[in-house]
């Protein structure tokens, strides 16, 4: 399965990790990128790097419905049967409410 990163929470993981104690050290240029190691190239490289259209995932599960069918736990939409994922607001049912697998 496919991970993804937050870009400007990687470019700040970064700049904190390794251009931060650079500064602190006084070896960068007047607070600028210093262009003077690998760094400076990774962070441009992952400031021009093509993103992905991607969104969180919902988690749900399919309760049983009053009278009769499957009610989603998410969006509260009523089917004939369950099914992996709901068909109305797409959460996956996998009877957690959070990201685990």
């Amino acid at each position: 399965m496919a991970e993804y990163i937050e870009r400007e929470a990687f470019i700040k993981w970064v700049e904190e990790t390794y251009c931060k104690p650079c500064e602190e050290a006084k070896r960068d240029y007047n607070h600028c990128r210093c262009g003077s190691c690998q760094y400076d190239d990774m962070m441009l490289d992952a400031e021009s790097f093509p993103t992905s259209d991607v969104a969180p995932v919902r988690h749900g599960r399919w309760r049983e419905g009053v009278y009769a069918g499957y009610k989603c736990s998410e969006c509260r939409t009523t089917w004939d049967a369950p099914t992996k994922y709901c068909p109305n607001c797409g959460a996956k049912m996998d009877g957690g409410d959070s990201d685990e697998r």
